[in-house]
């Protein structure tokens, strides 16, 4: 735990419930990025030359 980030007014408790609440902000912030890369590596995708000249067939 951050210590410089603790307020020393807060009880155990809610310091408690707020670095968890961070703890959970990070692990959704990871779980996001991993989304957005495995989005972009799909649409990164070649079609064949003869496929979606005028519409993106991969949509």
């Amino acid at each position: 735990m951050d210590t410089t980030a603790v307020n020393s007014g807060g009880s155990v408790l809610d310091q408690t419930a707020i670095f968890a609440m961070k703890k959970q902000r990070d692990a959704a912030a990871q779980t996001i990025g991993s989304l957005l890369t495995a989005t972009t590596d799909q649409m990164n995708r070649n079609n064949p030359a003869h496929l979606g000249q005028n519409i993106d067939t991969t949509a």
